[in-house]
């Protein structure tokens, strides 16, 4: 009788938990651009607008390992419906599926590991302009200080003029942020207006490169004469005593300077998704050059590479045309080798065609039958140590109950050939003594 490899149940039941605990870590554009990148008009608004772009091309995107998790569940779910079968050409055509599947898993694994490696760098070069937008809106930020005035009476002179009245204070000017929300906002630039898989261009802001400037305006009322008191109320203000700005009432006698930031303008540009007259590839990335994770180009491509990768895919066997079967090479080799191991592995189509119809049917309602419906299907229906189980192969796969019922039939089929070896063994024996008289 020709036999057929068996996987160990505790092999099947590893390789699945390894592959299940991999949960990691596309579109095309249109000429149209989303509500929220339209709104940006700030670097702050720019920041929060990178940072809900992140989030939501992380979502979108992710692999979570489902390909690698359903070849394992697939293969797994083989292997129970292999051990139980009593059919040969069954079994042989089962642990055909199931050996060619578990080829296909570290395959699966890397392809996975690999597109959310490229996922989690095009994240990071967007975290990277997100941080240079925050510093944008820090750059944009000023606040000016002044400490409380003191009053001279006619006691300074200026250039040959002399009696001059003074207020003075000591102004100073500190950079310090206004809050710049970016988790959630009131405007346009929200996490439902992100558009992340069909924009064609974003907005960055960028605040203009001049130097603080402040505007420093002197105010007098009334005659300046007598004796004059810092203001309580408005730094760098010297009042009558007794009349200070209260917010309501008219004074009579005030001199003080007023110093305003001028405030800074902001540069709003597009950055297309697109490469330059090519709609349909990502912008190039001078990857050699210094700095180039800090360019816009870096930035547009890091997007429009993350939404045309294609995440892994696996359609499990079963599911397949029975035609597609007679194109599958690694199959066509598992069954040639489990049927006739060493001989040659059939090439011509009319050969590979008649290997496949062996054993899992001529039609595609046969092998719907046999195989497909086994495996999604058809229950497996039995009592293990006073355990009800019924439930289809698939469904046992990468659960205890499916390990329970894999190692269950496994050991039945050893049972099985320890007695044949055991009755062979005593019929030879048998025989031995037959001569010997």
């Amino acid at each position: 009788s020709k036999k057929a490899t068996k996987m160990p149940a505790r092999a099947v039941s590893s390789k699945l938990v390894t592959i299940l605990a991999l949960g990691f870590l596309p579109a095309g554009c249109v000429a149209d651009q989303d509500k929220a990148s339209q709104a940006v008009q700030n670097p702050c608004q720019g920041a929060r607008y990178l940072k809900l772009l992140a989030d939501k091309l992380t979502a979108a995107y992710a692999d979570k390992g489902t390909a690698a998790q359903n070849a394992a569940k697939a293969e797994f779910a083989y292997a129970i419906a292999a051990a139980k079968s009593t059919d040969q050409k069954t079994q042989i055509a089962l642990k055909a599926l199931q050996t060619v599947t578990a080829a296909q898993i570290p395959t699966l694994v890397t392809q996975t590991v690999s597109y959310n490696e490229n996922l989690a760098k095009a994240r990071e070069t967007m975290k990277i302009h997100e941080a240079l937008q925050m510093a944008e809106h820090m750059k944009a930020t000023k606040k000016i200080t002044m400490a409380g005035a003191k009053h001279g009476n006619a006691d300074t002179s200026h250039q040959g003029t002399s009696g001059i009245s003074t207020c003075k204070t000591e102004v100073k000017v500190t950079y310090s942020a206004q809050n710049c929300s970016l988790d959630s906002s009131t405007d346009a630039v929200s996490l439902g207006n992100v558009d992340e898989q069909n924009t064609d261009k974003i907005v960055l802001s960028t605040t203009d490169d001049q130097h603080g400037i402040l505007t420093v305006t002197a105010l007098s009322k009334g005659t300046v004469t007598g004796t004059l008191q810092a203001s309580s109320n408005t730094e760098g203000a010297c009042i009558t005593g007794g009349a200070d700005f209260d917010g309501a009432s008219n004074q009579a006698n005030a001199l003080f300077s007023k110093v305003e930031p001028k405030a800074h303008t902001f540069k709003n540009t597009a950055i297309p998704l697109s490469k330059e007259g090519d709609s349909s590839k990502c912008p190039d990335d001078a990857t050699q050059s210094v700095g180039h994770q800090y360019k816009h180009t870096t930035l547009a491509g890091a997007i429009c590479n993350t939404r045309k990768a294609k995440p892994a895919t696996f359609t499990p066997l079963h599911r397949q045309e029975l035609n597609q079967l007679v194109s599958n090479t690694q199959l066509i080799q598992a069954l040639a080798d489990l049927d006739n191991p060493g001989a040659e592995v059939p090439t011509g189509e009319a050969a590979k065609q008649t290997l496949v119809h062996k054993f899992f049917g001529a039609t595609p309602e046969i092998f719907k039958q046999r195989i497909t419906d086994t495996i999604d299907k058809t229950k497996i229906d039995i009592k293990i140590r006073n355990t009800p189980i019924e439930k289809t192969p698939f469904d046992l796969a990468g659960t205890a109950d499916g390990v329970t019922v894999l190692v269950y039939y496994l050991g039945k089929a050893e049972a099985a050939k320890a007695q044949l070896s055991d009755s062979q063994e005593k019929l030879k024996q048998s025989e031995n003594t037959e001569k010997r008289r």
